[in-house]
């Protein structure tokens, strides 16, 4: 998200190779897994143990539910400040579209924009890991060539999500660890702010951006 793990691929990896593995053992064990009782199929407990930590980690929650107010479009007031001693930020505007797609397990985000005169486009994918028990998300953009990706918690008294992430730092050559802030204002507008290390390795706010819901 930066509208708010480890990478897509090979999240998507393990969970493929999770799947094939329980698929494969499912059929080679079918005769001792499976057995007839009064002319009903029954399983055995561990082959139940399996698919039901499956189903409740496939199945949303209320914590994904929790994410349904940034469904919508969005005007975003941007200010970037790419050195902590800047004085005044760079400003732009960005427009961002956010749905949930498959079936509410997760939010996407498309976000359209400038930046240094050149067109910005991004894409955000977010949701709620039921496994690992934490908010969890990746960024792509037409600014780079990487999947940034991210994860934390929402409070929900205080209306902020915390993120940690980690992302290529130009001055080290390095991946460097950074944070963010999405906080809900109310349902029509929010803030999200970006925090990373300069040039002497301490963190300073790099980008700030304010949304307006436009539908």
């Amino acid at each position: 998200m930066k509208s708010i793990g480890k990478t897509l691929i090979l999240s998507a990896a393990l969970l493929t190779a999770g799947i094939g593995v329980g698929m494969a053992m499912a059929q080679h064990d079918h005769d001792s897994k499976w057995s007839q009782n009064g002319g009903m199929q029954t399983v055995d407990p561990m082959t139940q143990k399996y698919m039901d930590a499956w189903k409740a980690y496939a199945m949303p929650t209320e914590n994904h539910k929790a994410l349904d107010w940034k469904v919508g479009t969005w005007t975003g007031k941007v200010n970037m400040w790419m050195m902590p001693q800047q004085p005044e930020p760079e400003t732009s505007e960005c427009s961002v579209t956010t749905s949930w797609v498959m079936d509410h397990r997760y939010l996407q985000s498309t976000v359209e924009g400038q930046f240094n005169g050149e067109t910005f486009q991004g894409l955000g994918v977010e949701g709620y890991d039921n496994f690992q028990k934490k908010y969890v998300g990746t960024w792509i953009d037409n600014m780079g060539t990487g999947i940034m990706s991210m994860e934390g918690q929402w409070d929900s008294s205080k209306n902020t999500m915390t993120t940690t992430g980690e992302g290529p730092n130009f001055w080290t050559g390095k991946m460097v660890k950074s944070h963010g802030t999405v906080t809900k204002i109310s349902n029509n507008s929010y803030k999200e702010e970006m925090y990373a290390p300069g040039p002497d390795g301490k963190e300073f706010k790099c980008m700030e951006i304010t949304y307006t819901r436009t539908n």
